[in-house]
């Protein structure tokens, strides 16, 4: 008897759409910077005292993933999640609701590509008026 499986979509990480994300931000020539947030400080007590040094020094929970500057006056954050089934946590929640810059939830690759290109054409319409 042949039993029959149901194939999955196979689902992308987190840090894979990140790492082409940036990987295109490179090729493009835009300045980005990550906000590495996650350390694993179980049972490391080296890292948590590295990570209480960067809170001190401004490391918040819930920053975005990425920040990419476009301009002087235009400049974008990005929370990458691997599908749109992945919620943003409790703490990127309130982060998102304090930050006065609009934070871009994005599931795809093409998605952020679109947004940094829409928001560069609107950057250039600005400097030709």
């Amino acid at each position: 008897m042949v039993c029959a499986t149901r194939r999955r979509k196979p689902t992308i990480k987190e840090a894979d759409l990140q790492r082409s994300f940036v990987d295109w931000l490179k090729l493009k020539g835009y300045c980005y910077f990550s906000v590495p947030n996650e350390l694993p400080l179980q049972g490391n007590t080296r890292l948590q005292r590295f990570n209480q040094r960067l809170v001190k020094t401004g490391k918040k929970k819930g920053a975005p993933d990425l920040v990419v500057v476009l301009s002087e006056t235009t400049i974008l954050f990005f929370e990458l999640k691997r599908n749109n089934k992945a919620k943003l946590s409790k703490n990127q929640k309130i982060f998102h609701s304090e930050c006065p810059k609009k934070i871009h939830v994005v599931y795809e690759l093409q998605e952020a590509i679109r947004l940094v290109e829409s928001n560069l054409f609107k950057d250039e319409q600005c400097k030709n008026q």
